[in-house]
């Protein structure tokens, strides 16, 4: 929904300058409603950040309403889709609705997933944190290799939560993500200190630690 082009006469891969602008098939729908006479509106989440209240005060300029706009920033948009706050909850409640995996990130708190019976905490390790962009993205990649690599959920999000941890160190979005090596290093390290479980149906939290070998 933001954009960003370039205003420099060069390549398109080494613009200095950029301007920024807002689009989408949805947004330049309603606005060219709105623009006709007809009360437009649009229904979405966006983050909790700068761009996202620009984009907000240029629609309400065209005259689209706002609305059923709700901004929310990760970890806090499962809350709207599990109606939980808490993340293993949300795990939880998202897991009794039928799929047979869930993960759910937590910026900064690492990532919880559930499957078979449990719902586990993988803590994202302390890196010096530049830029978050692509780190949810980079989550979702590393989980998503080690579940098709025939990897078990908790492992297969370790690998998700070392992949974005890595990529929040250094800025923008593609030129951030780590490469393998980079994350499976990290995955080692991250391996000993210990993965918190709870049982799905509720009950005690059960710390297991998991000595260094």
């Amino acid at each position: 929904m933001v954009e960003l082009f370039s205003e420099d006469p060069v390549p398109v891969d080494r613009p200095q300058r950029f301007s920024c602008s807002f689009g989408g098939d949805a947004l330049q729908a309603a606005t060219a409603s709105a623009n006709l006479g007809t009360p437009s509106g649009v229904a979405t989440v966006v983050g909790d950040d700068p761009f996202a209240e620009a984009l907000l005060s240029w629609l309400r300029r065209c005259g689209v309403s706002t609305d059923l706009v709700v901004r929310a920033a990760a970890p806090e948009e499962t809350t709207i889709v599990a109606d939980e706050e808490d993340a293993a909850e949300a795990a939880r409640s998202l897991s009794a609705r039928g799929p047979s995996v869930v993960l759910v990130g937590c910026g900064a708190g690492g990532a919880v997933v559930a499957a078979d019976g449990s719902v586990e905490r993988i803590d994202a390790p302390p890196v010096h944190c530049i830029d978050t962009t692509g780190a949810g993205d980079a989550l979702t990649g590393g989980f998503v290799h080690g579940l098709l690599n025939g990897m078990p959920p908790s492992a297969a999000a370790r690998v998700g939560v070392a992949a974005g941890s890595l990529t929040v160190t250094r800025r923008g979005g593609g030129p951030s993500i780590p490469n393998g090596e980079e994350v499976r290093a990290l995955v080692e390290d991250m391996r000993w200190p210990f993965e918190q479980k709870v049982p799905l149906e509720g009950g005690e939290h059960v710390d297991q630690d998991r000595s260094r070998r």
